[in-house]
């Protein structure tokens, strides 16, 4: 594996990792947020799942260019069927719902700049609502973290069952949504996840080409 390609997913491994213990530290143990709380989680979460659903995707397709020999020994090391197994956790979900299309998605300008939050809060932002499904995906994350071996095999047999599917019939050949990763926002943001996401989403579906070679 050529360095680029290591170095790109040892430095996104890492801002991922910092992401998901950043959104579980600030959750903490709360069953209630406010609601632009919410909201902000529930933006962070797409971003860190964006960015995780990439990087196993790229994490496979290199995969698929290793040795026989070094194939067999990473199957010599999976443990036997009879030990323990370790705890269930919620699973990173692969398939990305393709997004619903907003006027400006048909434009080649970028996208508008954020508010400055000069207009002031909604005061719906301050209504306690229920934290719903965020804890069961940062749970799912926090797996992916500690098992990344295990999600990468999880995407590498969808990518082969979606392939061969659409050897016979029409399917998705890989998990990503059409267009702009989930929370993404414009180009040049300014935060390394945003970089990040980007980046590992040109890498990602390059790796998904015929041909491709890490």
């Amino acid at each position: 594996m050529p360095n680029q390609t290591e170095a790109s997913l040892t430095r996104n491994w890492a801002i991922l990792i910092a992401l998901i213990l950043q959104i579980r530290g600030a959750l903490g143990a709360a069953v209630t947020l406010r609601a632009g709380r919410r909201n902000h989680f529930c933006h962070l979460l797409r971003v860190a799942e964006g960015l995780a659903r990439r990087w196993l995707i790229l994490k496979a397709g290199c995969a698929r260019f290793r040795t026989a020999s070094r194939k067999a020994r990473y199957r010599a090391t999976i443990p036997d069927a009879g030990k323990t197994a370790p705890p269930e956790a919620p699973l990173l979900r692969l398939l990305e719902p393709d997004p619903v299309f907003r006027p400006g998605d048909y434009s080649d300008q970028p996208f508008d700049a954020l508010p400055d939050g000069s207009a002031g809060r909604d005061p719906d932002d301050d209504c306690l609502v229920p934290s719903g499904t965020i804890p069961r995906r940062v749970k799912a994350l926090l797996d992916v973290m500690r098992r990344p071996q295990h999600h990468t095999a999880r995407m590498a047999r969808w990518l082969k069952r979606a392939t061969d599917k659409a050897r016979v019939a029409f399917a998705r050949l890989h998990p990503l949504r059409i267009g702009r990763p989930p929370g993404a926002r414009r180009r040049g943001s300014g935060t390394a996840a945003q970089a990040a996401l980007w980046w590992l989403d040109t890498l990602a579906r390059d790796s998904l080409l015929p041909g491709w070679g890490p």
